[in-house]
């Protein structure tokens, strides 16, 4: 069971807007920080650098090339032209890559006309378990010097960070998490376990936490709403990154059951998960994309985020916000 004190928060299958719309409410800035398909998202949830022209070139002289809708990044977290309309194939590639940030994006606009989504995209390591390309990028990265693979990552983080700021985004969804246990079932998966490899990537999680820890801490103007993960574990025990960071501008969430009223049973807790939300839908339309059941804490945070972002328009800061949720019980449904 969920502790009394602890923030319900429920969206219904169809969604909900808890905006007044006669308030004619301001548009919010938020991003979610992965890949997505922005045509599957209603154009007015959708920003566009209208400085910028799809033609190789950097129109506003930014140092971003095609940054129409946003930033992405490659394999080695080097900048890159993301125009976030992937081109759809038959072996459902472009699903594994896009769907998660796709429908976590969804989620996020659901109802919501106050948000508008600034795009910054990276490759996530798991995302690519049978390419050559990523097996090289995964032993000359995660299985060489920690340092080194950290201090490409912090330079992505804060290049992303950079044009969250310069872009005013008030509120960024992170629907991923990075923990020791995690490496030690993946180093097996592909057959590269060692005692020294673990060890290595033990100390890489210490590293991806003071990293993120110090971006976060030096950037209070924008709110990180953070997925607890999916281990039915104490975020703390398992050291789940970046779920155990605790600062005023960061909130980690938590899934609930079907019932709106207990914890997922796949849901990770503990005293720094004070907000839970919808977890588990049965199924989420993505226009092209196929209707598919889909749960997990990814989905949970994206239900905060929009909440924040509908507050945000209203003229709430960010304090009354959090205070507001850490203090009393939420039940958006129908």
């Amino acid at each position: 069971m969920i502790k009394k004190q602890h923030v319900f928060v429920y969206l219904c299958l169809i969604g909900i807007s808890c905006y007044s719309p006669q308030k004619s409410p301001k548009k919010i800035r938020v991003s979610v920080w992965e890949l997505y398909d922005m045509r599957t998202l209603p154009q007015e949830n959708v920003w566009i650098n209208t400085k910028e022209q799809p033609n190789g070139k950097d129109d506003d002289g930014n140092g971003f090339v095609d940054d129409v809708y946003g930033i992405g990044f490659d394999y080695w977290e080097q900048p890159t032209n993301h125009n976030y309309t992937p081109d759809y194939d038959t072996e459902n590639k472009v699903l594994l890559r896009y769907f998660h940030g796709t429908a976590v994006a969804n989620i996020v606009v659901r109802n919501n006309p106050n948000v508008e989504l600034v795009g910054v995209g990276f490759l996530k390591y798991v995302d690519r378990l049978n390419e050559p390309l990523w097996k090289k990028n995964l032993q000359e990265r995660l299985l060489g010097k920690p340092e080194t693979d950290m201090a490409l990552l912090d330079k992505m983080f804060r290049t992303s960070v950079e044009y969250f700021k310069r872009h005013k985004v008030r509120v960024v969804n992170i629907s991923w998490t990075a923990f020791p246990a995690f490496f030690e079932k993946f180093l097996k998966d592909l057959e590269i376990y060692s005692p020294e490899n673990y060890q290595k990537m033990c100390y890489w999680t210490q590293l991806f936490h003071r990293t993120l820890y110090n971006i976060f801490k030096e950037n209070p103007q924008i709110m990180f709403v953070i997925a607890a993960g999916n281990e039915n574990a104490n975020i703390d025990s398992l050291f789940v990154v970046p779920a155990v960071i605790d600062l005023p501008n960061t909130i980690t969430v938590g899934g609930l059951d079907k019932s709106g009223t207990k914890k997922a049973h796949f849901s990770n807790y503990g005293e720094k998960v004070k907000v839970y939300a919808t977890a588990i839908y049965d199924k989420l339309p993505i226009a092209p994309y196929r209707a598919v059941p889909m749960e997990g804490t990814s989905f949970a945070a994206p239900v905060v985020t929009a909440y924040i972002a509908q507050e945000l328009a209203k003229g709430k800061k960010f304090r009354e916000i959090k205070e507001d949720l850490f203090a009393k019980k939420y039940l958006i449904s129908k």
